[in-house]
């Protein structure tokens, strides 16, 4: 879902393995991006507006079928073309 909604950066699946803690788990890569700073959270509620999603909290989002979370400066890149970049986010389903 990641991809459907931030191509510019989208993830490739490499392969499996086991984290720090044992757990098995998929190894995932993107694109290296250069930024020229962490997006502000009024760019990200912009962004996320015209893709369609409304704001919950300030680093919370929602449309009909997906709820985006941690989409906090820290994780969102302004990149030196002026794009914005989701690198870290956590998207899930909606219930019923």
């Amino acid at each position: 879902v990641h991809n459907q909604f931030f191509a510019n950066v989208a993830y490739s699946m490499i392969g499996f393995s086991y984290n720090s803690q044992h757990e098995f788990c998929a190894v995932l890569i993107q694109p290296y991006i250069k930024a020229e700073r962490e997006a502000t959270e009024n760019e990200i509620a912009q962004y996320m507006q015209a893709l369609g999603f409304e704001m919950d909290y300030v680093d919370e989002f929602h449309n009909k079928q997906y709820e985006i979370f941690d989409a906090v400066p820290n994780n969102v890149l302004y990149g030196i073309d002026g794009a914005l970049y989701f690198i870290d986010t956590q998207i899930r389903g909606r219930e019923g």
